[in-house]
């Protein structure tokens, strides 16, 4: 940020808090694109399961092992696509308020008229304190969508997938102890 304050009523912020900021925002950016390789990884095992497996179930030939195998990954494909998964954009009728748009996330601000959006962009622009507001806000706002979405999917789909592992374990003993 300049040095030269646009709002002379806002405080003095070191550089440190624009790095700061900077440095979160490229952590929430990683994290999203290592959950997004994860689930990729875990869908990518998930469809060899398919693969191998889809002829011996339509055949009529499955064993308990592979119907446990693949139905619990299928579930954990399920998971792993809402992981990746964009949420819906909701176009509203009523105009959100200025205070609550977003102007970092195009989820919410192209629900604004385009003039609307640059006035709030250089109202916001015009303060620092108001930039480092906004900026804030964004970064929590990410980080809610990254825990309370992207890795809660995340956890499910590997927690599936590895209890599906399991139980198909437990399936081949089963059927080699009956034997």
């Amino acid at each position: 940020m300049s040095e030269k304050l646009v709002n002379p009523d806002d405080p003095v912020f070191p550089k440190e808090v624009h790095n700061l900021l900077v440095a979160a925002n490229a952590t929430n950016i990683t994290l999203s694109g290592m959950a997004d390789t994860k689930a990729s990884i875990l869908m990518g095992a998930s469809f060899v399961v398919f693969s191998m497996s889809i002829s011996d179930i339509a055949d009529g030939k499955a064993s308990l092992p592979l119907l446990v195998l693949t139905t619990f990954s299928f579930v954990a494909t399920i998971f792993g696509v809402l992981t990746v998964r964009p949420n819906k954009m909701v176009v509203t009728k009523t105009p959100i308020p200025p205070e609550k748009i977003n102007i970092l996330f195009f989820g919410s601000y192209t629900n604004a008229r385009r003039e609307d959006y640059i006035d709030e962009m250089m109202k916001v622009l015009s303060s620092e304190e108001e930039t480092y507001r906004r900026l804030t806000a964004d970064l929590y706002d990410h980080g809610k969508v990254l825990r309370d979405d992207k890795f809660s999917w995340l956890y499910w789909s590997f927690t599936l997938f590895l209890l599906g592992m399991v139980l198909t374990a437990a399936a081949v003993v089963y059927q080699l102890w009956m034997r």
